[in-house]
Protein backbone atom coordinates (compact mmCIF):
# COMPACT_ATOMS: atom_id res chain seq x y z
CA UNK A 1 0.00 0.00 0.00
CA UNK A 2 1.45 3.58 -1.16
CA UNK A 3 0.63 6.46 0.91
CA UNK A 4 1.71 10.81 1.06
CA UNK A 5 2.04 11.56 4.73
CA UNK A 6 1.30 14.93 5.42
CA UNK A 7 1.87 16.83 8.93
CA UNK A 8 0.55 20.02 9.02
CA UNK A 9 1.67 22.29 11.73
CA UNK A 10 2.06 25.77 11.00
CA UNK A 11 2.36 28.75 13.97
CA UNK A 12 0.75 32.18 13.72
CA UNK A 13 -1.13 31.65 10.86
CA UNK A 14 -4.38 33.16 9.68
CA UNK A 15 -5.97 29.63 11.87
CA UNK A 16 -5.05 27.63 14.89
CA UNK A 17 -4.72 23.99 13.77
CA UNK A 18 -2.45 20.61 13.71
CA UNK A 19 -3.36 18.39 11.63
CA UNK A 20 -1.88 14.52 10.21
CA UNK A 21 -3.07 13.52 6.99
CA UNK A 22 -2.39 10.15 5.21
CA UNK A 23 -3.42 10.33 1.10
CA UNK A 24 -3.46 6.63 -0.05
CA UNK A 25 -2.70 6.61 -3.70
CA UNK A 26 -5.33 4.96 -6.09
CA UNK A 27 -4.23 0.75 -6.46
CA UNK A 28 -6.20 0.51 -9.66
CA UNK A 29 -8.07 3.53 -11.00
CA UNK A 30 -6.70 6.26 -11.81
CA UNK A 31 -9.03 8.53 -11.96
CA UNK A 32 -10.84 8.07 -9.17
CA UNK A 33 -10.97 10.23 -5.83
CA UNK A 34 -7.95 9.67 -3.38
CA UNK A 35 -8.38 8.24 -0.10
CA UNK A 36 -8.09 10.07 2.35
CA UNK A 37 -7.26 10.09 6.21
CA UNK A 38 -7.23 12.88 8.42
CA UNK A 39 -6.34 12.73 12.03
CA UNK A 40 -7.57 16.28 14.03
CA UNK A 41 -5.55 17.00 16.49
CA UNK A 42 -6.25 20.91 17.72
CA UNK A 43 -8.67 22.61 17.42
CA UNK A 44 -10.99 20.34 16.80
CA UNK A 45 -10.01 16.56 17.53
CA UNK A 46 -11.57 14.19 15.35
CA UNK A 47 -10.79 11.67 12.37
CA UNK A 48 -11.67 12.62 8.93
CA UNK A 49 -11.75 9.43 6.19
CA UNK A 50 -12.43 9.87 2.52
CA UNK A 51 -12.46 6.60 0.81
CA UNK A 52 -13.87 5.07 -2.82
CA UNK A 53 -16.56 2.64 -2.71
CA UNK A 54 -18.57 0.65 -5.75
CA UNK A 55 -21.66 2.32 -6.22
CA UNK A 56 -24.61 -0.04 -4.87
CA UNK A 57 -26.57 -1.95 -7.57
CA UNK A 58 -25.12 -3.25 -11.74
CA UNK A 59 -22.82 -0.33 -12.04
CA UNK A 60 -19.10 -0.54 -12.04
CA UNK A 61 -19.11 3.18 -10.73
CA UNK A 62 -17.00 4.61 -8.10
CA UNK A 63 -18.09 6.64 -5.83
CA UNK A 64 -16.66 8.71 -2.55
CA UNK A 65 -17.66 7.94 1.08
CA UNK A 66 -16.92 10.41 3.87
CA UNK A 67 -16.96 9.90 7.84
CA UNK A 68 -15.97 13.00 9.89
CA UNK A 69 -15.77 12.21 13.88
CA UNK A 70 -15.38 15.29 15.64
CA UNK A 71 -14.61 14.44 19.40
CA UNK A 72 -15.46 18.25 20.81
CA UNK A 73 -18.99 17.76 18.88
CA UNK A 74 -19.45 14.39 21.19
CA UNK A 75 -17.62 15.50 24.14
CA UNK A 76 -19.27 19.09 24.08
CA UNK A 77 -22.49 17.54 25.11
CA UNK A 78 -20.77 15.79 27.90
CA UNK A 79 -20.48 17.89 31.18
CA UNK A 80 -17.14 17.65 30.91
CA UNK A 81 -13.96 20.31 32.63
CA UNK A 82 -12.03 22.75 30.86
CA UNK A 83 -8.39 22.20 30.02
CA UNK A 84 -7.21 24.20 32.32
CA UNK A 85 -9.12 22.31 35.33
CA UNK A 86 -7.96 19.26 34.17
CA UNK A 87 -4.33 20.61 33.70
CA UNK A 88 -5.05 21.91 37.86
CA UNK A 89 -6.17 18.68 38.97
CA UNK A 90 -3.00 16.50 37.75
CA UNK A 91 -1.18 18.79 39.18
CA UNK A 92 -2.96 18.58 42.45
CA UNK A 93 -2.72 15.16 42.12
CA UNK A 94 1.17 14.91 41.38
CA UNK A 95 0.24 13.12 37.83
CA UNK A 96 3.35 14.33 35.39
CA UNK A 97 2.26 12.63 32.43
CA UNK A 98 0.76 15.38 31.43
CA UNK A 99 3.87 17.78 31.45
CA UNK A 100 6.83 17.80 29.70
CA UNK A 101 10.14 16.72 32.18
CA UNK A 102 13.23 19.13 31.75
CA UNK A 103 15.33 16.58 30.16
CA UNK A 104 12.45 16.20 27.01
CA UNK A 105 12.85 20.00 26.71
CA UNK A 106 16.67 19.97 26.67
CA UNK A 107 16.64 17.46 24.08
CA UNK A 108 14.14 19.53 21.98
CA UNK A 109 16.11 22.74 21.65
CA UNK A 110 19.09 20.57 21.17
CA UNK A 111 17.44 19.80 17.93
CA UNK A 112 16.54 22.67 17.15
CA UNK A 113 19.83 24.27 17.36
CA UNK A 114 20.99 21.23 15.46
CA UNK A 115 18.83 22.47 12.61
CA UNK A 116 19.77 25.79 12.88
CA UNK A 117 23.61 24.84 12.93
CA UNK A 118 22.64 22.82 9.50
CA UNK A 119 20.65 25.72 7.90
CA UNK A 120 23.91 28.15 8.68
CA UNK A 121 26.25 25.49 7.42
CA UNK A 122 24.23 25.07 4.16
CA UNK A 123 23.24 28.23 3.84
CA UNK A 124 19.85 27.50 3.35
CA UNK A 125 16.92 29.90 2.41
CA UNK A 126 14.29 30.57 5.72
CA UNK A 127 11.32 32.06 4.33
CA UNK A 128 9.54 34.08 6.67
CA UNK A 129 6.08 35.21 6.68
CA UNK A 130 3.90 38.00 8.06
CA UNK A 131 1.77 36.74 11.36
CA UNK A 132 -2.01 35.75 11.01
CA UNK A 133 -1.23 35.51 7.21
CA UNK A 134 -1.28 31.60 5.46
CA UNK A 135 1.99 31.14 5.36
CA UNK A 136 5.03 31.57 3.18
CA UNK A 137 4.38 31.65 -0.93
CA UNK A 138 7.07 29.28 -1.06
CA UNK A 139 5.50 26.73 0.66
CA UNK A 140 2.45 26.46 -2.14
CA UNK A 141 4.79 26.28 -4.84
CA UNK A 142 6.85 23.64 -2.63
CA UNK A 143 3.63 21.61 -2.84
CA UNK A 144 2.73 22.64 -6.69
CA UNK A 145 6.34 21.27 -8.14
CA UNK A 146 5.40 17.89 -6.78
CA UNK A 147 1.97 17.78 -7.69
CA UNK A 148 0.33 18.12 -4.07
CA UNK A 149 -2.09 20.97 -2.42
CA UNK A 150 -2.97 22.16 0.83
CA UNK A 151 -6.20 19.83 2.30
CA UNK A 152 -8.77 22.06 3.58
Amino acid sequence: MEYTFLYSYRKKLDRREIKIAIIFRPAFLEKAAQNILIIKIQPSEGVYLQFNIKKPGDTDEIIQAKMDFCQNNYVNKLNTPEAYERLIKACINNNKSWFSQWDQIELSWNYIDKLHELYDWEKLPLFRYKAGTTGPQQANELLRRFGHKWID
